[in-house]
Parts: C-alpha cells; sequence; structure tokens
C-alpha cells in the first residue's frame, strides 16, 4: 500500500467568504505517495480489478490530505459498483468530497449515483423495494421486510445536502401484532426518535406511508438529526455513515496488501486495517490472526473471536477464547488499569458469558477445549511487544505466572470435583445440559 504518515500536514479549512473547503497542503511524502498512485494506475489500465482498488486508494488518499475537488475526478472514473467490495468505501469518500467542496453540480452527482448503488444492494438481503415516496424536500428510498416479518426501512434525500436521513420502524423482541413499534430516525451525527405518532405494527401500509410523508416533512424533527454544516457543505465525515446507509455494511478498507503475492502474510498494521474492513475483510483477518496469532496484539484476538462467532462456529470461537484468555493475563497484570485491564474485563464479560453457557452443556467436550487451548498458547511465539515499560526479565515472569494459573492439571481436578452437581447448577441457571448444539467447523487437527 502507498502510505506516508511522516510530516504534519496544513489542516485547512472553510473559505468564509464562499463556505467551500480550502484544500491542505500536503507533505512531500504524500505528493510523492499520490505520484506513485498515477502510476500504479497506468501500469493496471488493462486491469479492471486492480485498477478499481488504485482508483479507490487514490481517492482516499486525496480525501485524507482535504484535496477534495482531486477526489471527485477520480471518483468519476469509477462507477459505483453495487457488486463490488469498495462500493461503500467509494459512496463514502464520493459523499463527503462534493459535501466539502460545495459544488452543487459534483454534489448533485454523487447523491445519484449513491443512491442508485445504495438501493441495489438493499435488494440482496431480501428486502422489497415500494415505490419511491415524495415528502417535502425529500425523495425516499422505501422497503419493508420480506413476508411474515415486521419491518420498514427509508431513506430520504435531499437537493440540499448530499447525506441522506434514514428512517427504521421495527419491533423490539419477538414481533406480535399488538406490540409497539420503535422509530429511529437516523442523521449523520445524531439518532433520535420522531416526535410524530408512530402507527402500530397492525396499521395499514398506507398509514405508515402517510407517517412517513410526516415525519419527513416534520422541520422540527429533519432539523434535529441533520447537522447544519453538512447543509452547507463540510469537510467532516459521516459519523453514522454505516446506520445511515447499511445497504453497505461494514465499508471495506484499503488495507494494504491488494497487490502482495497470495502466499504473504500481511503485517501487523494490514491486519488490523482488514479487522476495521468490511465483514469479508474482517472474516479474512480472523482467518489470518488465528493462523498465526504471535504476529498481533492479543487484544485483536477477541475481535476474531467475535467474528468467529458470527460466523456459526462456536467451538472455534471457544478455543481461541480460552487462548486468549492466557495470552492476555500478563497484559492485564502489568500494564494500566483503565487500559488492558479494563478491556480484559469488558471482552471477558462480551465473550466469555456466551461461550461458557454454550459449551458448559458438555462439560467433557469443554474441558476438552481448554486442555487443548492452554497446551497450544505454550508452544505459539509470544506477540513481540509488551506493555510500556515493563522489562524482559518481569515480562518472563507474568507469562509464566499466567500459565500456571491455567495449570491443565488443577482444571482437571476442578471439573472432576464438580461433575455431580455441574447438570443441576444448569438447569438451575436455565440452561440446557447435553451434546453442543451447531458447533460449526471442527477443530484443525494441528490446533492443540
Amino acid at each position: 500500500m502507498v502510505e506516508a504518515r511522516d510530516e504534519p500536514d496544513n489542516q485547512g479549512g472553510l473559505d468564509l467568504r464562499t463556505g467551500r473547503a480550502t484544500p491542505q497542503s500536503p507533505s512531500k511524502a504524500k505528493v510523492a505517495a499520490l505520484a506513485t498512485l498515477r502510476n500504479l494506475e497506468a501500469n493496471c489500465a488493462a486491469q479492471p480489478e486492480k485498477l478499481a482498488y488504485v482508483r479507490a486508494l487514490d481517492a482516499d488518499q486525496r480525501v485524507a490530505i482535504r484535496d477534495f475537488l482531486g477526489a471527485i475526478e477520480v471518483l468519476k472514473q469509477t462507477p459505483l459498483d453495487p457488486e463490488s467490495p469498495l462500493v461503500g468505501l467509494n459512496s463514502r469518500n464520493w459523499l463527503q468530497s462534493s459535501s466539502a467542496a460545495g459544488v452543487a453540480a459534483d454534489m448533485a452527482k454523487a447523491r445519484d449515483a449513491v443512491r442508485a448503488a445504495h438501493v441495489a444492494t438493499l435488494k440482496k438481503p431480501g428486502l422489497v423495494e415500494l415505490p419511491a415516496l415524495e415528502s417535502g424536500r425529500f425523495a425516499i428510498d422505501a422497503f419493508h421486510a420480506p413476508a411474515g416479518a415486521f419491518g420498514w426501512f427509508f431513506v430520504g434525500w435531499s437537493n440540499a445536502q448530499p447525506y441522506p436521513i434514514t428512517l427504521t420502524l421495527q419491533q423490539s423482541g419477538e414481533p406480535a401484532p399488538g406490540q409497539s413499534v420503535e422509530g429511529r430516525l437516523i442523521g449523520c451525527s445524531v439518532s433520535t426518535g420522531p416526535t410524530e405518532q408512530i402507527p402500530s405494527a397492525s396499521a395499514p401500509p398506507a398509514a405508515i406511508l402517510d407517517f412517513v410523508r410526516a415525519v419527513y416533512a416534520n422541520d422540527q424533527d429533519i432539523d434535529r438529526v441533520g447537522d447544519g454544516s453538512i447543509w452547507r457543505g463540510s469537510q467532516d465525515d459521516c459519523l453514522n455513515f454505516k446506520q445511515v446507509l447499511p445497504g453497505f455494511g461494514d465499508t471495506a478498507q484499503i488495507a494494504g496488501d491488494e497487490f502482495a503475492a497470495p502466499d504473504d502474510m500481511p503485517t501487523e498494521a494490514v491486519l488490523m486495517r482488514l479487522q476495521s474492513g468490511s465483514m469479508l475483510q474482517q472474516n479474512r483477518a480472523a482467518d489470518l490472526i488465528t493462523s498465526r496469532p504471535d504476529l498481533v496484539n492479543p487484544f485483536s484476538l477477541p475481535l476474531a473471536i467475535a467474528a468467529l462467532l458470527r460466523q456459526g462456529n462456536m467451538l472455534r470461537a471457544s478455543f481461541w477464547y480460552y487462548f486468549w484468555q492466557v495470552r492476555s493475563e500478563p497484559w492485564a497484570r502489568l500494564g494500566s488499569p483503565d487500559g488492558e485491564a479494563a478491556l480484559r474485563g469488558s471482552f471477558t464479560a462480551t465473550l466469555g458469558g456466551p461461550i461458557n453457557a454454550w459449551l458448559g452443556s458438555d462439560p467433557h467436550a469443554m474441558l476438552e477445549v481448554m486442555k487443548r487451548a492452554y497446551s497450544y498458547e505454550r508452544k505459539v511465539p509470544l506477540y513481540s511487544g509488551r506493555p510500556n515499560g515493563v522489562g524482559a526479565g518481569a515480562w518472563q515472569n507474568a507469562v509464566a505466572a499466567a500459565r500456571a494459573h491455567y495449570d491443565l492439571a488443577a482444571i482437571e481436578a476442578s471439573f472432576a470435583r464438580m461433575k455431580d452437581k455441574w447438570a443441576a447448577e444448569r438447569v438451575q441457571n436455565h440452561l440446557p445440559n447435553g451434546p453442543l448444539l451447531n458447533p460449526g467447523k471442527p477443530l484443525p487437527d494441528g490446533w492443540r
């Protein structure tokens, strides 16, 4: 990846006479990076997939240095393909650039292109598209959940701004005809409930659509979620982009290994970018991190574990959770109380609860997974870093203490003491006993 952060940049600003963005003065390194990208673009002219990544990176770098007009020119050459993993990233950069530049024609072109791409992505999960609505200054894309489910979704686009305002209507808990409906009006920086009276779940579709028109015509509601600076043109990103335009999902990142050889192992920095990218990138990061856990700080592992849970690979997620318990303990012990220690407590609560509840239905399976995870942890090289100010000797002592805490013989003895009351305690806590349900992929033989 072409990236440079060696010199501070002039941050630019807004021209008070015109309200338009003034470009940031890029560092020499970033100017060189953009020149390298132009060369890459020429070299990839006959390779459409690679060319798309180069142009997406070019636009992303220009947004970073506030060269919004330059980003717009790059993005105009890049059709928004709803099937491309880059559609969210390019849409986000195009809307931000056109908003910041404040050129009405560019803003309209970006808004129309992003709107069409977003409608196409919303159709893929099975939402039913309705005819677009008109209300006040908004043109509204309308969708509802498939038959048998309750859920309405509306995206209102205005000529006055590039970013839409989104309205969702959903039921909390199990859908039921008489159950109340929750409505959320979502802008780039604010999410709130509408002041208009929300129809019940049993209301006819016509009543729901009348309610939607009333919400978008209610200036009081719209002004509460619309960021004033965005209406005039802003350099700022849309903080709620994923919620405002959820059809794009988690926006893909230009991670930095797009042109690497297939067998090259990404660096830690690339793995971190993958973990903050699209769902596909997050899943790829989980595969890579679990193949080389020594490459990343242990506090990157919970994101990989969460990806495994999301995939339905409960058994593998459980294995890596117990691996992470050992790896993270020295960091919590020698790191800062409000840093590593607090993070470990938070991840233990959010991941440990559901994993232990699921795996505990079969204590023999639970013991086997623990034994394999703790044994494997001892074989995998340690991450090269350690908490600030901790010497090598103190660090080795903390690692040894953590491994002693998760001693295999002691854990087996604990399970033996609990065997007669294990099932009864789970029944008291309304937890199932018996074979593991939906474990997902089995553990590879080498994880032991």
